[in-house]
């Protein structure tokens, strides 16, 4: 959502300036509309192309949904094999299967608010975990002489 600065057009450069981290000079209102208490604004900074849209509401203004993500945040992605080595999925594999952290590998991963659901190789048997809130957990076992999971 962004944050939030009170009312006026140097209130918005300032909370643009602020969310994608450029000087506030850089930044440049494009287009506006809107009456008393509510308005939608179009602006641009470097590095993007296509205007980035903030919504005011009284006082407020807010970055639109559509915006492209802040520098910082980093949006729900399937992670290409190997990576990352050190989530805490799988140190819990790790000490769920009793092997040391290093022969545990990602292989994917789907993480969302709350849950996600991940493919480990754990020393050679993929094996699949799932996390509800804050616990992780075997989602299947293995079947012995195969890396399949049931």
């Amino acid at each position: 959502m962004g944050n939030c600065f009170p009312g006026g057009t140097s209130s918005l450069t300032r909370l643009v300036a602020f969310d994608y981290e450029v000087d506030e000079s850089q930044v440049n209102i494009v287009s506006q509309a809107g009456g008393r208490g509510q308005g939608i604004y179009q602006v641009t900074i470097p590095g993007i192309s296509t205007p980035i849209r903030y919504n005011r509401i009284g006082s407020v203004f807010m970055r639109h949904a559509s915006a492209p993500p802040l520098p910082h945040e980093i949006p729900n992605s399937i992670i290409p094999a190997g990576k990352p080595s050190n989530h805490g999925v799988i140190r819990y594999a790790a000490v769920d299967n009793q092997v040391p952290v290093q022969s545990v590998t990602m292989i994917k991963m789907s993480e969302e608010m709350g849950s996600g659901t991940y493919h480990l190789n754990v020393n050679g048997n993929r094996m699949v975990y799932k996390k509800m809130g804050t616990c992780y957990m075997k989602a299947g076992s293995v079947i012995p002489g195969t890396n399949m999971v049931v």
